[in-house]
């Protein structure tokens, strides 16, 4: 049988920002929303299903505008253990959360960046290459 591929190149107009924190969802998204004045508040969990029977349910905290979008998301499933992880970005697996900032009237991201530095549970920030990932297409949901 002849196979058909579909070849598509996804727009990434958006930019990831990745925290190292031991902070709960709940008091980092606190914490985010006093350092840049914003209101992020719990979303519904974002579930990604993949085609070995693997799902993904990841912690979300979301502040929106008419022009732009930030997502706080849990780099780690909900589902997962100890002992067999699951990430959202497997090659990020060493930051515990991800900002996902579609940024028109948001501040820019490197004043995002210098902000986040400044908040006493977070202990490291740092903007993340999409290109240079080879799971970016689960950034796309």
């Amino acid at each position: 049988m002849k196979k058909t591929r579909l070849l598509a190149n996804p727009d990434f107009d958006f930019k990831i920002i990745g925290l190292v924190s031991n902070a709960k969802g709940h008091k980092l998204a606190w914490e985010i929303n006093n350092s840049l004045t914003i209101n992020l508040e719990k979303d519904n969990d974002i579930i990604l299903s993949f085609v070995e029977e693997r799902r993904l349910v990841l912690l979300c905290f979301k502040y929106e505008t008419e022009n732009g979008k930030l997502l706080l998301i849990k780099n780690r499933s909900l589902e997962s253990d100890e002992f067999s992880p699951l990430f959202w970005i497997p090659e990020l697996h060493e930051f515990d959360y991800l900002i996902w900032l579609r940024e028109t009237d948001l501040i820019d991201e490197e004043k995002i960046v210098k902000k986040l530095k400044g908040i006493r549970v977070i202990q490291y920030c740092v903007s993340i290459d999409i290109d240079k990932l080879k799971s970016k297409d689960n950034l796309l949901f």
